[in-house]
């Protein structure tokens, strides 16, 4: 499904209304993407999504966590499937995947995200060298 959003902006000034300049119409994969993105970003997370021979959604080197959106009349509910390094709090590392998708998703789409599922489908030791959370808040 697809979300369409009234544009807003500068316009001509000719029309008062955003709807009255057009709307703009999202796919339910350019918001999995945007919010696979935003997931990545998150320190904690890898992805545990394998695909054929290891490749799928591989970016610079990386695989992105998976997510599905549901749009409906601008509003999204995601699911999101993530690895998280060890050890980290798994409670903690869920909550601040959920607020910053939130957060992103709707500032970069428009689309209001109502929920976001996580599903954790892993645990790896964090990389050699690799700063956990808690270090980084020291």
């Amino acid at each position: 499904m697809s979300a369409s959003t009234p544009t807003t902006g500068v316009g001509s000034g000719q029309a008062d209304e955003p709807r009255a300049r057009g709307t703009l119409t999202l796919s339910d994969g350019v918001v999995e993407k945007i919010a696979s993105q935003v997931v990545d970003e998150v320190s904690e997370t890898y992805s545990t999504s394998r695909g054929l021979l290891g490749w799928r959604d591989r970016v610079g080197g990386r695989t992105r966590p998976t997510v599905e959106v549901d749009l409906h009349s601008g509003f999204a509910d995601l699911r999101v499937t993530v690895g998280l390094a060890y050890p980290v709090s798994l409670r903690s590392a869920a909550d601040t995947i959920r607020d910053r998708v939130q957060q992103r998703v709707t500032a970069l789409t428009g689309v209001q995200v109502r929920r976001v599922d996580v599903r954790i489908d892993g645990l790896q030791p964090a990389p050699a060298g690799a700063r956990t959370t808690k270090e980084r808040l020291r």
